[in-house]
């Protein structure tokens, strides 16, 4: 499909570029609902993006050949209503000098298989303003007439629009959002990657992590779409990383619920990307049975917590570094919940092989094998 769309790009563009470069007046008769009508009669020099490609006659006459006799009565049989319909003749002024690559349009007449049609065809994604609506009495029909917009000047007017309705968002993210949605990905990237700067550089007025996420939730889906896969996973990743913190902050305030709620999403993101035998898998997993350590009654949720953490430590012995710290980690996150449970004797196994582990990586005096130490003289204490 994008190869297809690419092709008819290209052909509008070479046609365009061998027009005359005057503007023209096009036509396209539409049968349209009661409500789908007042909305176009109340947005007056409002934007119009058409998402699909925009075909049109310079011939009125046949446009409104189209629209069928006025005696016709036009119904639109929907969800076992009867939905009157209204006959628009929409007029399109275009000038192909004031638009750009992203605006295109010609005349495809003798490419067509019915060159009396007359047919000028818009790309797909074109930005129109609704100049005026009105009724002609004598040839009963509703008057819509739009003009198409260049690219600066509807990205211009899309943002003081998204402004005013989003109130003090992020300049930047919201002018990367329009030109996302008008295709110019390469201008998008630059907006989010200069929104990124001056978050994370705190150049922002405050440290605001939902729109750091946001820049990397867009720079993610942008990679997407030029295909530039490598670039998404780091993108999601980043993502995926901060619901995790989130979820780990959550569990720290008591709210499990949303703990759960951010860390299994964080999961998901993971697991689509890298699959099942991922570091990142196991530092998501590995949160989560940790979570469990904060429950109440550890006795309820006890198979849960080893379930995920007794998987966290398959995935990490299997790809990770024999002696890596976070090996250990998940070791003494096990011990605890034996702890918990009570069969001391469980729970000192899983603390001496975390400790063995921080030994090689560490020096006595660091602060986990500290934190092993008293823990494990704690645990014999509890079981005298």
């Amino acid at each position: 499909m994008r190869f297809f769309i690419n092709d008819i790009y290209d052909q509008l563009a070479s046609l365009q570029q061998f027009q005359p470069h005057t503007k023209i007046r096009a036509y396209r008769g539409q049968l349209i609902s009661v409500e789908e009508l007042t909305v176009l009669e109340q947005s007056i020099n409002h934007l119009v993006l058409m998402k699909s490609f925009f075909s049109t006659t310079t011939n009125r006459d046949l446009a409104l050949f189209v629209l069928g006799d006025t005696a016709q009565q036009f119904e639109w049989w929907h969800t076992r209503s009867i939905i009157p319909l209204k006959r628009v003749l929409f007029v399109i002024d275009a000038n192909p000098s004031n638009t750009d690559s992203i605006m295109l349009f010609a005349d495809i007449g003798t490419n067509s298989y019915f060159p009396e049609e007359e047919e000028t065809l818009f790309m797909a994604r074109c930005i129109f303003r609704i100049s005026e609506t009105g009724y002609d009495e004598s040839e009963q029909i509703y008057l819509v007439t739009l003009e198409l917009c260049s690219a600066d000047a509807e990205t211009k007017a899309l943002l003081d629009a998204r402004k005013k309705h989003f109130g003090n968002d992020n300049s930047l993210i919201t002018l990367g959002h329009i030109l996302e949605e008008t295709g110019r990905y390469d201008l998008s990237k630059t907006c989010y990657l200069k929104a990124l700067d001056q978050l994370l550089n705190h150049k922002a007025s405050h440290f605001d992590e939902r729109n750091i996420a946001v820049c990397y939730n867009s720079l993610g889906n942008i990679a997407e779409l030029t295909k530039d896969y490598q670039n998404s996973l780091v993108c999601h990743d980043f993502i995926a990383d901060s619901y995790r913190s989130i979820g780990l902050a959550y569990g720290r305030m008591g709210d499990k619920t949303r703990a759960f709620e951010s860390l299994e999403k964080a999961l998901s993101i993971l697991r689509t990307n890298h699959g099942t035998m991922h570091a990142l898998v196991a530092a998501c997993l590995h949160a989560m049975g940790s979570i469990y350590l904060m429950v109440e009654d550890i006795h309820e949720v006890s198979n849960k917590a080893f379930e995920l953490l007794h998987e966290a430590l398959d995935i990490r012995q299997k790809i990770l570094f024999k002696n890596d710290p976070a090996i250990s980690s998940t070791l003494f996150n096990i011990g605890s919940v034996h702890r918990a449970l009570r069969p001391f004797d469980e729970a000192l196994v899983f603390y001496e092989r975390s400790l063995n582990l921080k030994l090689k990586f560490f020096p006595e005096s660091h602060p986990e094998v500290v934190k092993t130490y008293y823990t494990m003289e704690a645990v014999w204490k509890e079981k005298r």
